[in-house]
């Protein structure tokens, strides 16, 4: 099982460098609609893993998708809440 999510995890971030393609968004721009759903995915497999979700969502820094609903469930989700003040 390890094996399918790390090659699922693989092609999601592929995915995610197809999206991210200046050149495909000026060509066709319809082509990008549907990337904050695959970030999501990607940031849902991570669960458990606030370093990678932490570094995947610096890398996102100023795209469109990452204020798609997508993307902003799997960071509510991924993210751990604040501990309480001791």
């Amino acid at each position: 099982m390890p094996q399918n999510e790390e090659q699922l995890n693989n092609l999601l971030k592929t995915l995610d460098g197809y999206y991210s393609n200046e050149d495909l968004r000026r060509r066709c721009p319809a082509a990008a609609r549907h990337q904050g759903e695959f970030l999501g995915y990607f940031l849902l497999m991570q669960l458990g893993n606030g370093g990678e979700v932490a570094k995947f969502l610096q890398q996102l820094a100023g795209q469109p998708a990452l204020a798609s609903t997508d993307v902003q469930f799997a960071v509510q989700v991924t993210t751990p809440p604040p501990s309480p003040p001791p």
